[in-house]
């Protein structure tokens, strides 16, 4: 199914194989910075979803493949729903603070940024460890054996860092 209209990414994408990246988006490899103007994405449903993209600037193309073991309730075209977003990245950062966006610009979590910032700069966290971003801790895989948790302050903002 072909995703129409202008398209670009809502957080920051690794990979170290571009036409092999999972949904879980491993913290490792080559970075897509958020904001990225996709050219082209289309979602192919079924046994073993998969989001195919083209960078509009390069051309490189990509797939992902959704794996819904990560992500309990999520369909794939939910999880492409939260990916692919028609704001720019100025409009998904407004009212953000400096701070907040140099970390998004250099794909880190850093203390007192709040929940909004994180998923910019990491995404989603995979559901299968943080069903709710409303929770006060989130986990994210960093490699395939690396897992580690951002804790959230009363204010919602986070008080470690990855």
């Amino acid at each position: 199914m072909q995703i129409p209209g202008t398209l670009f990414t809502s957080y920051n994408l690794w990979y170290e194989n571009a036409m092999k990246m999972f949904s879980i988006n491993y913290k490792k490899g080559r970075l897509i910075p958020a904001g990225t103007l996709m050219a082209d994405a289309v979602l192919h449903t079924g046994r073993n979803p998969r989001l195919d993209l083209t960078w509009g600037e390069t051309g490189e193309r990509f797939a992902i493949h959704f794996q819904s073991k990560f992500h309990p309730g999520i369909t794939a075209e939910q999880f492409a729903g939260r990916l692919l977003v028609r704001q720019s990245l100025d409009e998904l950062t407004e009212g953000m603070s400096d701070h907040e966006k140099g970390c998004i610009e250099r794909a880190v979590v850093e203390p007192g940024m709040s929940g909004k910032a994180v998923l910019v700069s990491f995404g989603y966290p995979p559901e299968h460890f943080t069903p709710s971003v409303q929770a006060d801790k989130w986990f994210y895989w960093m490699n395939r054996y690396v897992k580690k948790e951002l804790r959230f302050d009363e204010n919602g903002m986070t008080v470690n860092g990855m």
